[in-house]
């Protein structure tokens, strides 16, 4: 993110509109910190346990305990993901949605170059009827009553980026098919491991003017060089490479694998039919799709010719991902007005710093004007991918 000259007016603005009307001090008590209201919630579901347990055992029946996390596939049917150590990650930098530290195996590899098969069976052949991914880099399914309360719902909550409490987006059936026929499937919000170090979100993907299969993502994710997985298929290894960044705005142009991938409109629920649009007007409801915190909407605050400023939640991890008007591309994630207050459960409500996105308009101006790789963008075709007996990759 390049937008450290916005005048302080600006910052005050969006600050005063996500924390909602002023008030005095002695109006609004101090809320109580995470901690406090995790503690309060363990002794309530204790003490309800407790009494379920007395109620039972007078009864002489015994209460199982649930498990802590879904029980694996059977080792014949499904390998074990390699088990990622505790990434490092370093703090955002003020002012910017930082991308997300990749996991990293016992040895201090990354995780996502362990090459481990996708579902298969006892004789070795795909699993078509297996469509939920288990544990795996930076991919944990949990039940703990603390990560539940955090995401603000019931039962397995997915945690795939360190320091969000929301239920992340799980590996859709679309990219799962795709992979099962070799490929890796790519579109609006594919959660992507740029180089090494660095875990980020699609905005898009589609064709340029040479006929080149690309994606575009937040340009502080990586550098020209860089190679790029699909963090929802990175058993398929490397499928695409930064081709170019834009120095002029935070967007960097990936080509994929012309054999290794497939191209989509939608992914996940969220679908692209057109890019481009004007500028959403102030107060306009936008919605962004992130590996960090899925799918979330809030008002248009401020609109530029470069940036849009919007009330929606963003955090590390969701960098590069797609900000939509319906089913109209009109800009991609890149930062934060600041570090002060991300946006990292939905029990936050809109009391987070606003998100900077930037705008699709200005983005696809200038890879047009840089000429190259990335020029003359266009969408896939409606239905796409197309895989052998006339399957698609959408579901």
């Amino acid at each position: 993110m390049r937008l450290r000259t916005l005048i302080p007016a600006v910052i005050g603005a969006g600050v005063a509109l996500a924390c909602g009307p002023s008030a005095n001090a002695d109006e609004l008590p101090p809320p109580p910190s995470v901690e406090q209201v995790l503690s309060q919630a363990q002794a309530a579901a204790d003490g309800v346990r407790a009494q379920i347990d007395a109620a039972l055992s007078a009864a002489g029946v015994a209460l199982p305990t649930p498990p802590a996390a879904p029980p694996a596939a059977p080792a014949a049917e499904q390998p074990a993901a390699p088990a990622p150590a505790e990434p490092t990650q370093p703090e955002p930098a003020a002012a910017e949605v930082s991308p997300e530290q990749v996991a990293t195996t016992t040895d201090g590899q990354p995780a996502i170059f362990v090459e481990s098969p996708i579902f298969v069976d006892e004789q070795g052949r795909p699993m078509l009827d297996v469509w939920r991914k288990p544990n795996g880099p930076n991919y944990t399914w949990t039940t703990a009553i603390k990560d539940q309360i955090l995401a603000g719902r019931p039962g397995e909550v997915l945690h795939r980026v360190e320091g969000s409490f929301f239920d992340a987006p799980a590996t859709p059936r679309e990219s799962i098919e795709a992979q099962i026929h070799g490929k890796s499937l790519y579109g609006p919000g594919t959660p992507i491991y740029v180089g090494k170090q660095n875990f980020c979100t699609l905005a898009v993907a589609g064709y340029d003017a040479a006929g080149n299969k690309v994606g575009l993502t937040a340009g502080h994710c990586g550098n020209v060089g860089d190679e790029v997985y699909s963090a929802d298929s990175w058993e398929n290894g490397v499928t695409g490479t930064v081709a170019a960044k834009d120095p002029g705005g935070d967007v960097a142009v990936i080509k994929l694998d012309e054999d290794a991938t497939a191209v989509t409109r939608s992914y996940n629920g969220v679908t692209v039919n057109g890019v481009g649009a004007t500028p959403a007007q102030p107060l306009a409801n936008l919605c962004k799709m992130g590996v960090a915190t899925g799918l979330t909407c809030g008002p248009s605050l401020v609109t530029t010719d470069q940036v849009n400023i919007s009330q929606v939640c963003a955090m590390q991890g969701d960098s590069g991902g797609p900000l939509v008007v319906g089913d109209r591309l009109v800009g991609m994630v890149s930062g934060g007005l600041s570090a002060l207050a991300p946006c990292r459960t939905p029990l936050q409500g809109p009391l987070f710093v606003p998100a900077i996105s930037t705008n699709a308009e200005h983005v696809f101006a200038q890879l047009d004007a840089r000429g190259g790789v990335g020029a003359g963008f266009r969408l896939p075709e409606p239905g796409e991918p197309v895989f052998h007996r006339g399957v698609t990759g959408k579901v």
